[in-house]
């Protein structure tokens, strides 16, 4: 994503991706990941034990959900 983001960035936009080719990238990128990396959780820096753990057990079952009912990681318009 660093590099896509790094393209999409850049000070002069003629050198700057189309939406076509930014879209590509993304895709390439997204068909790169493992379902399980898709469906990773954010984790906080300020984030205690407790914070962190009631996060996690809430992102777990959360997760448990959406795979149950096949949705998607990343939904496809």
């Amino acid at each position: 994503m660093k590099l896509l983001i790094a393209d999409m960035v850049q000070k002069d936009p003629s050198k700057r991706p189309t939406i076509d080719e930014a879209m590509s990238q993304f895709m390439k990128i997204r068909d790169s990941l493992p379902w399980w990396k898709l469906r990773s959780r954010v984790v906080y820096r300020k984030d205690g034990y407790i914070t962190g753990f009631y996060r996690s057990c809430r992102h777990i079952f959360r997760t448990v959900k959406y795979v149950v009912k096949h949705r998607p990681a990343i939904p496809i318009p």
